[in-house]
């Protein structure tokens, strides 16, 4: 039995197939507005955290970083089908006919079968959807997400992070995507951030599914870096910072879940490095804790959207 409804099993009902899918790192180039211009940026935010390895201190173009994705993760994961994910800073960023055209670099391989187009609540605007729409039209056959940077519906957290804006934005955003385009909404977002309660954490997720029409949900555990501003907010307010054990977040993650739709697509339950901030991280890995999931759903004879469809029957 699925208990959940994981990207894998999206990507084989989307595209028909048994291969598997996977995503291939891409970067346009351009900063993050959030580390531009004099601002600082997330408090948690480090070029570690998000850019892979085999992109950093290059500049490649968009045609050299696909071959050079599909020949890494193509041979790890033995597969010749990908997604162009633009995950580097805000892909939404720059000149509009600048980024169309490295969007189309990478939606007319015939190895990609879609896109994935990481960016901020705030700079998601008409503009540039509309440009994305209509190159999407000569691509109709090829799957289009937006992938938001939440983090967490609550303001006052958002604030302390400096992410730069608010959950009303993020709405905003979502609602601007549903209403002229037909793209996919995926929102990335961090458990564990200062503050926050696991109670908190939960209704928050529930405000962020029921109120939003989102197609895909990424979870990740909050990591804290060296030499940035959350690291010292760590070391002044300990206490604001709440570390899970296995047991502790699989409970939480599963709560989540049973009160969210069945059709939002579970993207991600945590990446590989964050895993080091559970309290037993040593005893850990992703398949652990997806194997844990599964456990506890078993036990407790429930799933993905459990109790949600009770609430709408």
């Amino acid at each position: 039995m699925d208990y959940y409804y994981s990207f894998n099993r999206y990507l084989k009902d989307t595209h028909q197939t048994t291969h598997r899918i996977w995503r291939i790192p891409l970067s346009t180039g351009f900063p993050c507005p959030n580390r531009h211009d004099g601002k600082t940026g997330c408090s948690f935010c480090t070029e570690i955290s998000y850019k892979p390895r085999y992109l950093r201190d290059t500049n490649l173009p968009i045609a050299d970083q696909l071959q050079l994705g599909m020949e890494k993760f193509g041979k790890i994961y033995k597969t010749d089908f990908f997604y162009g994910y633009f995950q580097d800073n805000t892909s939404t960023f720059g000149p509009i006919d600048e980024l169309v055209a490295q969007y189309k670099t990478a939606l007319e391989h015939p190895k990609v079968l879609g896109l994935m187009i990481s960016t901020r609540p705030d700079y998601v605007t008409e503009k540039i959807l509309q440009a994305i729409e209509e190159l999407a039209n000569q691509y109709s056959h090829k799957d289009i997400w937006i992938e938001l940077g939440l983090q967490t519906t609550y303001d006052k957290t958002l604030e302390r992070i400096n992410r730069g804006h608010n959950y009303q934005q993020f709405c905003d955003a979502v609602s601007l995507i549903k209403r002229i385009t037909n793209f996919k909404v995926g929102v990335h977002t961090i458990l564990g951030l200062p503050g926050e309660t696991t109670k908190m954490m939960e209704s928050g997720y529930i405000r962020l599914c029921s109120e939003n029409q989102i197609d895909g949900i990424k979870f990740r555990i909050l990591e804290i870096f060296p030499d940035t501003d959350m690291i010292n907010d760590y070391q002044d307010h300990p206490e604001d910072f709440y570390l899970f054990s296995l047991e502790e977040y699989v409970d939480l993650v599963c709560n989540i879940l049973e009160q969210m739709s069945p059709e939002i697509v579970v993207m991600r339950f945590a990446n590989w490095r964050s895993l080091k901030n559970l309290k037993d991280h040593k005893k850990n890995s992703k398949e652990d804790i997806i194997h844990s999931i599964n456990l506890e759903f078993k036990r407790r004879h429930t799933y993905q959207g459990y109790f949600y469809q009770e609430k709408n029957k």
